[in-house]
């Protein structure tokens, strides 16, 4: 999906992690993922961040 979407020049991010699978059962992993999914949402809809999310 990543080589197509730069092949189409998309903006985007790809996020893995060695050992998990997609159901990302690690919660660590999870929060990472649904902050960086907030972030490049954000961004890419022009929102401000919550002050109160860290």
């Amino acid at each position: 999906m990543a080589a197509s979407l730069d092949r189409a020049g998309v903006r985007h991010e790809r996020v893995t992690w060695d050992e998990l699978d997609h159901q990302l059962e690690d919660s660590a992993a999870r929060t990472e993922m649904l902050r960086k999914s907030d972030a490049f949402l954000r961004q890419a809809m022009a929102i401000r961040p919550l002050a109160s999310v860290q």
